[in-house]
C-alpha cells in the first residue's frame, strides 16, 4: 500500500510539473535561435550544457553499478570464507 502511494503522489507531481518542462524548452529553443540570428557563441554553450545533462546520469549510474557490485563481491568472498572454515 505504501508503494503504490508513493507511485501516486510521485506521477501527480511530473504531471502537475509537465507545463512548465515543456515553457523550458521553448525557452531555450528562443534562446538558442535569438543567439544564432545575432552571430552569438551562445549556441555552443547551450550545446555544452545539454551534453553534460545527458552524460551526468549515465556517469551516476555507473558510479552506483561498480559500487554495489564491489560490494556484492565483497559479500559473497566473505560468506565463501566462513563456509569453507
Amino acid at each position: 500500500m505504501y508503494i503504490v502511494k508513493k507511485y501516486i503522489i510521485f506521477s501527480f507531481f511530473i504531471l502537475v510539473s509537465i507545463g512548465e518542462i515543456i515553457a523550458q524548452c521553448s525557452m531555450c529553443k528562443a534562446n538558442a535561435k535569438t543567439a544564432g540570428d545575432a552571430g552569438s557563441n551562445i549556441g555552443k554553450g547551450l550545446n555544452a550544457g545539454i551534453e553534460y545533462m545527458l552524460v551526468v546520469p549515465y556517469i551516476a549510474a555507473a558510479v552506483v553499478g561498480v559500487l554495489w557490485y564491489i560490494n556484492y563481491r565483497k559479500k559473497n568472498l566473505d560468506t565463501s570464507g566462513q563456509q569453507n572454515a
